[in-house]
């Protein structure tokens, strides 16, 4: 993919969140809790995790996948409410995904139920774009305040 991608997608999540940390007081805690955004350059599109604990010292960080976007939200680990890792795997459903301008969709973990143990990846949300992503992704402030207007 293009460094120009990474850029764009970058300055998008970077605007993005720099509208909703002004608005945080009056937003739900799952889109006011997210901690970190790592984007990964992927061999077809981009994949964008949003998580609710930093592990990085960036807020967004860049990273290069040899592995495509369905096959690295495969491989994400899960984990119990206890924090506990688990050997099972989450499958990607595409049932329902937000639809967003273009080629651009977001999808939310499901939990995965097993005895008394609730099972989900770390990340809050994963946003796929296929292959590069438009001039109508360049505006993350105007995405941010649509999506707090609806709260």
């Amino acid at each position: 993919m293009s460094s120009k991608g990474i850029e764009i997608l970058r300055k998008y999540e970077e605007d993005y969140w720099k509208t909703v940390a002004r608005a945080r007081q009056s937003l739900p805690e799952c889109l006011a809790s997210v901690k970190q955004v790592v984007i990964y350059d992927c061999p077809d599109g981009y994949l964008i995790l949003r998580y609710r604990e930093q592990t990085e010292k960036e807020f967004i960080v860049t990273r290069d996948s040899p592995l495509k976007w369905q096959q690295l939200l495969h491989d994400q680990k899960l984990y119990d409410q206890y924090g506990k890792e688990s050997t099972r795997r989450l499958t990607l459903g595409l049932k329902k995904p937000a639809k967003f301008a273009g080629h651009f969709i977001t999808i939310s973990p499901e939990a995965l139920k097993v005895g008394n143990l609730v099972l989900r990846p770390k990340y809050l949300s994963a946003t796929v774009i296929f292959g590069e992503p438009g001039d109508a992704l360049s505006d993350g402030t105007k995405a941010a305040e649509a999506d707090i207007s609806q709260f």
